[in-house]
C-alpha cells in the first residue's frame, strides 16, 4: 500500500490532463471549423459586393496562405466604406465565433499596400477599428484574414504546473510532518526483562524482591518504584523520554498524569540518595535518565 499523499498527488496530476485534455480538445473543436473558413471568407466577399450594388462579378477562389492566412480576391475593382466592410466582416467572423482574435486588412493588389485594417481581440477594449465612414477610392483590392494564437494556451501549460506544484507543497508537508513526529518519538527504549540482582554503585538492586540492598540494609521499593527502577536499570545513563515512561508503567490504568511520573522519580532519588554515585537526573521536558559515576558503573 502506498502512502496517502502518492494517491493525492496521483490524482491531482489525473485531474490536471482530463483537464488540459479538455481544454485542448475545445481548442481542436475551434480549429476544425477553419474548414469553413474559405466558404465564410467567400460569404463576406459575397456580402460586401451586395452591398455596393454588384450581384454579378464574380469572387475568385479563396488562397490559404498558412493555416491561420488567407486571401480573398474579386474579378473587378471597387470602392468600399469601411464601417460596411467592418460590420459584414464582425457579423459573419464574430457570429460564427471561428476564432475570438483576427487582423482583417484590405491590400491594393498591385503594390500589396495596406488600405485599410482593423483588428480585434478576445479583450473587447484592444480592439482597433480606425476610420469609420472614410470611403475608400475605387480600385483593385484583395481582403486578407490573419487568425490570432488564442490567448489561453497559456493557461493551458499552467494546468500541467499546478499539480507539480502542489506535489512539492505537498511533499514539503510530509517532510516536515514527518520530521515533527521524529522529533517526539523517544529512540528506542529497551523492553523490560527478568533481572535476578542489577549491581547500582555501591546498592544492589533485586526486582524480582522488590528491593533495594546498600550494605546490609534492605531498601524495600513499592510496585511502581520498582517497575520504574528496572527500566532505568536497563539503560544506564541513557535518558528515557517521558512518554515512555508513562505509557510502559501506568498506560493499563487509564488515565494518568506526568505528576505521578515525577512522585515516583522523588521517591526513588530519595532511596538512592546514600550512594552520591548514582542519581536520577532530569531533562526538562523530555525525561529522566539512572546517571552512575564511570568509577561506580557495573559492566
Amino acid at each position: 500500500m502506498f502512502p496517502r499523499w502518492v494517491y493525492i498527488i496521483v490524482a491531482l496530476t489525473g485531474l490536471s490532463y482530463v483537464l488540459l485534455g479538455f481544454v485542448e480538445g475545445q481548442h481542436k473543436s475551434n480549429r476544425s471549423t477553419r474548414d469553413q473558413d474559405e466558404v465564410v471568407l467567400r460569404t463576406i466577399g459575397h456580402q460586401l459586393l451586395v452591398a455596393l450594388g454588384d450581384d454579378s462579378s464574380r469572387i475568385l477562389p479563396v488562397e490559404k496562405k498558412s493555416k491561420d492566412e488567407y486571401f480573398v480576391r474579386f474579378e473587378n475593382v471597387f470602392s468600399f466604406n469601411p464601417d460596411t466592410l467592418v460590420d459584414i466582416v464582425r457579423a459573419n467572423l464574430d457570429g460564427q465565433g471561428l476564432n475570438q482574435a483576427y487582423i482583417f486588412q484590405v491590400l491594393e493588389c498591385k503594390e500589396k499596400e495596406i488600405v485599410y485594417s482593423f483588428s480585434v481581440h478576445q479583450d473587447s477594449s484592444k480592439n482597433l477599428i480606425p476610420c469609420i465612414g472614410r470611403r475608400v477610392p475605387e480600385a483593385c483590392y484583395i481582403l486578407r484574414v490573419v487568425f490570432q494564437p488564442r490567448e489561453a494556451g497559456i493557461k493551458w501549460y499552467a494546468m500541467l504546473i499546478l499539480p507539480f506544484l502542489l506535489s512539492l507543497v505537498l511533499l514539503w508537508r510530509r517532510k516536515k510532518d514527518s520530521a515533527l513526529l521524529l522529533e517526539n518519538v523517544p529512540i528506542e527504549q529497551p523492553q523490560p526483562e527478568r533481572i535476578d540482582s542489577f549491581p547500582l554503585g555501591r546498592y544492589q538492586f533485586l526486582p524480582n524482591e522488590q528491593c533495594l540492598f546498600f550494605e546490609e540494609n534492605k531498601i524495600p521499593l513499592s510496585v511502581k518504584e520498582n517497575e520504574l527502577l528496572k527500566l532505568f536499570t536497563l539503560a544506564p545513563n541513557q535518558l528515557l523520554a517521558r512518554d515512555y515512561l508513562l505509557k510502559t508503567i501506568w498506560e493499563d490504568q487509564g488515565v494518568f498524569t506526568g505528576r505521578s511520573l515525577d512522585v515516583f522519580v522523588s521517591r526513588l532519588r530519595k532511596k538512592l540518595s546514600l550512594d552520591s554515585n548514582v542519581k536520577l537526573v532530569g531533562v526538562h521536558g523530555k525525561g529522566y535518565k539512572l546517571q552512575i559515576s564511570d568509577d561506580q558503573e557495573s559492566t
